[in-house]
């Protein structure tokens, strides 16, 4: 359906936007008759379409002959499919008051549970006597019927809090988060009692009702707190609260909470899945001291709470903590961390086989230009999961990558445009050479790596005394051919993560729970055992090939005989 190139056939044109359902029982449908959906990639050039009429097979139906003018035949008006005419009848019979309950009451009995809960929705508004009958359905041995009996009378009803009373120790936990939503906005002193009571009877796991309590506690989560911690955990520790409190605490997040949580989210006791969930719930306190607490997990010694807190601290920068921390005395850079939640979700798109080939190339060639979208392809590409259909994109987009060691990697898994620039060692070493260029040449490709004398950076290896280990050849087979002999301590490696991430560099250290890996840029990542998918070592070099960065063989020349100088 989404990709017109593919799907030219007009029969599978079809694009239901409204359904009405007629007097007899019919369903129309309205079709806007049309390739594609979506503004963007409308492809009609005027608007057209069907309307189609479904009845059951073999079966003729006729609209029935409705007598409005008595109430049993408003009765069975309510009972027609058609919204329209249940709207006459509906209104109709309200007018009746007291003396339409007994025939509506009749419709309790109806096989057909919609036309029952019509009558319901339909009896308290007919004066005293349909209240009262009402009431009644509130001991009904049905859920629904109790639950739709609560709803009605909610709306009908001046004081439905004796209502929610009466029914706050209902059994079915449906019914209770019916009463907690009708809570909601009435005046809190009233209603606190009851939603107390309903807050008891949370067993841990129904995440409906979790979110019914959270949003009718809304508000007022901070002056509650205390009851529902002697409620729920009364004499327990933060580690010991089982999941009722724990949920409880994470939904509700007031301020109150975060002594207690910070409890949670440092204790190596609990599971990894219990401190994040910790963790989660400080990050969206907004205020002040959480953000602090944040900031100090960041840098504690458990590293799936280091790396949660971290992730926090990126995101919330960019919104409602910017304000309460000095991001710029503390010299938390939290650029690689925001980028990286964005890639992994274009990454998303990039996989995603029911969107249209041009919407998973676009995400594509973004991320094949961007140094952390271009590890995450990579990674992809390791693993064996990159999709077929998309190498062609990739190979035209990935090769210009600005991170150098993305070009690297690319090469080992796709097809640059173009080829390798071949060199000839013996005609470059012929070459007249020139030691003053050749420093601009390292300061201009080699130093974001490597260090001669004071100039340059100490991710590669140090090349102040190379020149006294290699002759001339011996360099320039090292420069053109990097991936021919790597030192041990400059193997790199490529990690890829569960969550999606993928890290490459140079294993720094690594012990039994997590390993550090320094990356092209010197920055380095703290990668925890338990998070990784896949580890390869990896047969290139760092160093991308002279070909790559576009260098002249008179560039290499010169570059060979600066190094040989000693800087």
């Amino acid at each position: 359906w989404n990709d017109s190139a593919a799907n030219s056939h007009k029969e599978t044109w079809f694009r239901p936007c409204d359904v009405a359902i007629g007097t007899d029982g019919a369903i129309y449908v309205a079709d806007w008759y049309d390739p594609v959906v979506g503004g963007h990639q409308m492809q009609d050039k005027k608007g057209y379409g069907r309307i189609y009429r479904i009845t059951p097979k073999n079966k003729k139906l006729q609209s029935p002959r409705l007598d409005l003018g008595n109430i049993a035949g408003q009765v069975g008006a309510l009972k027609n499919p058609a919204i329209n005419v249940r709207h006459l009848a509906f209104n109709l019979l309200k007018k009746q008051a007291d003396s339409a309950v007994d025939q509506v009451s009749a419709l309790l009995k109806d096989d057909n549970p919609y036309v029952q809960a019509r009558a319901i929705w339909l009896l308290p508004q007919l004066g005293a006597k349909g209240v009262a009958a009402t009431e009644q359905l509130l001991k009904s041995p049905d859920e629904n019927i109790r639950a739709i009996a609560f709803r009605a009378l909610r709306v009908s009803v001046t004081g439905i809090l004796p209502y929610a009373a009466r029914l706050q120790n209902d059994p079915s936990p449906f019914v209770r988060r019916e009463i907690a939503i009708a809570l909601r906005d009435l005046p809190f002193q009233q209603t606190r009692e009851v939603l107390l009571h309903l807050v008891g009877q949370y067993d841990g796991e129904d995440r409906w009702y979790l979110e019914t309590i959270g949003a009718a506690l809304s508000g007022h989560e901070q002056e509650i707190y205390p009851e529902i911690k002697q409620l729920l955990a009364a004499g327990k520790t933060p580690v010991q609260w089982d999941k009722r409190m724990a949920t409880i605490a994470w939904r509700l997040h007031p301020l109150a909470a975060l002594d207690d949580l910070i409890v949670r989210a440092s204790d190596q006791t609990l599971d990894t899945k219990d401190r994040r969930v910790a963790i989660t719930a400080i990050g969206f306190m907004n205020d002040k001291k959480a953000a602090q607490e944040m900031l100090a997990l960041s840098q504690g010694k458990l590293a799936d709470v280091r790396e949660q807190a971290s992730y926090w601290l990126s995101f919330r920068q960019g919104n409602d903590w910017f304000n309460l921390l000095d991001w710029k005395k503390i010299n938390f850079n939290t650029g690689y961390e925001r980028k990286l939640a964005g890639m992994k979700a274009k990454l998303k798109g990039v996989l995603d086989e029911n969107i249209s080939t041009e919407a998973r190339k676009s995400r594509l060639e973004e991320m094949a230009r961007d140094s952390v979208g271009g590890q995450l392809l990579i990674g992809l590409a390791a693993e064996n999961k990159f999709p077929k259909p998309l190498i062609g994109f990739m190979e035209e987009a990935i090769f210009s990558n600005p991170d150098i060691t993305v070009r690297v990697q690319a090469g080992k898994y796709f097809k640059q445009p173009g080829g390798q620039k071949n060199y000839s060692i013996p005609v470059i070493a012929a070459l007249t050479s020139n030691e003053t260029k050749g420093k601009i040449v390292f300061t201009t490709y080699c130093a974001s790596c490597h260090k001669v004398g004071q100039a340059g950076n100490n991710i590669g290896p140090e090349l102040t005394a190379i020149g006294k280990k290699f002759d001339k050849t011996a360099l320039l087979d090292a420069i053109i051919n990097p991936s021919g002999a790597v030192m041990a301590e400059y193997q790199p490696w490529l990690i890829n993560t569960k969550d999606g991430g993928s890290f490459f560099g140079f294993l720094v250290s690594e012990n039994k729970s997590s390993l550090t890996l320094k990356d092209a840029t010197g920055k380095t990542h703290l990668v925890a055992i338990d998070k990784i998918s896949s580890r390869q070592k990896q047969t290139r070099s760092l160093m991308p090939e002279p070909g790559l960065r576009g260098l002249t063989e008179q560039q290499l020349a010169d570059v060979v005989r600066y190094l040989q100088g000693g800087g």
